[in-house]
């Protein structure tokens, strides 16, 4: 099963605003990655840039302390790390040419790392030294499928997990993307949170999560439209805390 990371990036920009609505923000955060949870989600994505303000840092860790799913955070220098591993999410992503100088700290707090940014890097390298799994973009497997294919194929053969970035991308490419069998999570947000504005956010979910399913359940790189997606039902638990969250 291709697991489901669902990026709430916007929603994390909202508190680093410091407003008075801040506090609001924060429970519109972690309402979002209950209800996503809910909805069929394996993970909540967060990405952090540069020096992290403590209120962030505190929104990560309710975050973390809300949802029994998994926490993954994606960084982009080495002050954003350091904060990340602060807070003890479940998976990293970091860029490789970064991972060393984070390597030690990581393993201790038993956190899961995928290296980004792994065009022509050793991928055997990458193992020896300890990394999980690797990321690659979207626009990057577009711009050469054939060639993400073998690498991630490779990647599986050496034991390491793949993941694709696809935090912009519409249902119907989400759905092209996890048909290639060596992917084992892909990430998604802007798609998901505009379907959550007219069916809720764990509607919402559920629905991807049976577009994810059904498209890999398909033939090897075939995909599934969803312009109609089978109806599956929300929870009724998931169905009344949505109903709680957006009174």
């Amino acid at each position: 099963m291709v697991r489901l990371a669902v990026n709430l990036d916007a929603m994390l920009g909202r508190i680093a605003l410091r407003s008075r609505s801040s506090e609001s923000a924060l429970d519109d955060l972690v309402g979002a990655a209950s209800l996503a949870e809910l909805g069929g989600a394996d993970a909540i994505a967060l990405a952090l840039r540069g020096q992290v303000a403590p209120e962030i840092r505190d929104a990560l860790r309710c975050v973390r302390d809300a949802i029994a799913t998994k926490l993954c955070l994606r960084v982009h220098d080495p002050e954003a790390a350091a904060a990340a591993i602060e807070v003890g999410p479940a998976t990293l992503v970091i860029e490789a040419r970064h991972f060393e100088l984070f390597r030690e700290s990581a393993r201790a707090r038993d956190i899961s790392v995928f290296a980004s940014g792994v065009a022509d890097t050793d991928l055997v390298l990458l193992r020896d030294r300890g990394v999980d799994g690797i990321e690659v973009g979207r626009t990057e497997v577009e711009e050469d499928r054939s060639g993400f294919e073998a690498m991630a194929d490779r990647a599986n053969e050496l034991g390491l997990a793949v993941a694709i970035d696809a935090a912009e991308a519409d249902f119907d490419t989400i759905a092209g993307l996890v048909g290639i069998r060596a992917v084992s999570r892909i990430e998604v947000g802007a798609a998901l949170v505009t379907r959550a504005i007219l069916v809720g956010m764990a509607r919402a979910t559920t629905e991807l999560r049976y577009l994810v399913n059904r498209s890999r359940s398909l033939e090897p790189r075939g995909r599934v439209s969803s312009a109609h997606p089978e109806p599956v039902p929300v929870a009724g638990s998931s169905a009344s805390r949505e109903r709680a969250w957006r009174s």
